[in-house]
């Protein structure tokens, strides 16, 4: 309902929420998500990122153990008190690869699965933010995971369309 939204937020699940600069890479990506969706988050998901200190402590909240990095990057979220709760981390090793070798100058062996996961778990984020602020409910769904997976696949894919174009000039 409009009172559940007007009363309720998503918030990001770190201790304090810095903002980075307007041109970075996930805010670059936070953009494109949203346009290509026509819709607006509301919020900067980079105020979301966490470091490893706090991953291992939304781990052991999960029952996930440190080793499941996964692929460099992970996205976490709760319902607390009628918020929404978000984290993203992403590993050093991908940050830094990442910054060296930079998807908006170009693509290829040395970044481009590093690419996929940054942007697989943004796209996690920003969806699970669009979702609460339509329909909390479905959070709570047994397909929404799911859901999210299948939409974090499109998103890469597009965002690799796009970035690719860009490149080449096209």
């Amino acid at each position: 309902t409009d009172a559940d939204r007007a009363t309720s937020s998503v918030r990001p699940d770190v201790p304090e929420a810095s903002g980075v600069a307007n041109a970075s890479l996930l805010g670059q990506c936070q953009r494109l998500l949203e346009n290509t969706y026509g819709a607006r988050t509301g919020v900067n998901l980079e105020d979301f990122i966490v470091g490893a200190g706090r991953y291992r402590q939304l781990s052991a909240r999960t029952g996930e153990h440190e080793a499941e990095y996964g692929e460099g990057g992970r996205f976490f979220y709760y319902l607390s008190g009628g918020d929404l709760r978000m984290a993203i981390f992403y590993t050093d090793e991908l940050i830094e690869r990442l910054e060296q070798h930079d998807p908006r100058r170009g693509l290829g062996e040395a970044n481009v699965l590093e690419f996929v996961v940054f942007l697989e778990e943004l796209s996690h984020a920003l969806h699970t933010s669009l979702t609460f602020r339509e329909n909390r409910r479905r959070l709570m769904s047994r397909s929404f995971l799911a859901e999210l997976e299948v939409q974090a696949k499109i998103d890469v894919f597009l965002a690799l369309v796009f970035f690719l174009q860009r490149l080449e000039g096209a």
